[in-house]
């Protein structure tokens, strides 16, 4: 996105959206991520080296310009299993070549446990008025539409 706005355009930032994946059992739904939330979520930085801090840079480059944004996702729960489908699907695919597992068939196994259902929620979102995301598998076929034209 940031490379089809215009160089010296005056735009305002209405929204940041960001997915942190290791967030461990502490994390387990959308939060405001403050000092305290920020410094939990980077001790999580030995289980993923190559991409928790690079997940937390631009988190920290937004509190500190613009506090008080709100985390939030795209409408509608979406599991990996969901994505996959969707994206399938949108390809022009058959999502039924698409077979669900489950965490403990995953191989190399996750370092860090998984609560046993993690989807996002905009409830701060909500509760402040504001518009929701589109729903997720419509950005997903969006996505894909502008990735294979």
């Amino acid at each position: 996105m940031v490379s089809k706005l215009q160089v010296g355009r005056e735009f305002k930032v209405e929204a940041v959206g960001h997915r942190v994946v290791h967030g461990g059992l502490i994390y387990s739904e959308p939060v405001v991520i403050d000092g305290p939330t920020l410094d939990a979520l980077a001790a999580f930085e030995p289980l993923a080296p190559s991409h928790q801090p690079h997940n937390l840079a631009p988190i920290r480059a937004v509190i500190k310009r613009r506090p008080g944004l709100f985390h939030v996702t795209n409408s509608g729960p979406l599991s990996w299993f969901d994505v996959a489908q969707a994206v399938f699907a949108a390809a022009g695919h058959d999502p039924a070549r698409v077979s669900p597992i489950t965490t403990a068939q995953l191989d190399p196994p996750r370092p860090a446990p998984r609560p046993a259902n993690s989807v996002l929620d905009n409830v701060a979102l909500r509760l402040a008025g504001l518009p929701g995301l589109p729903d997720g598998r419509e950005s997903l076929a969006r996505l894909v539409a502008q990735l294979s034209s």
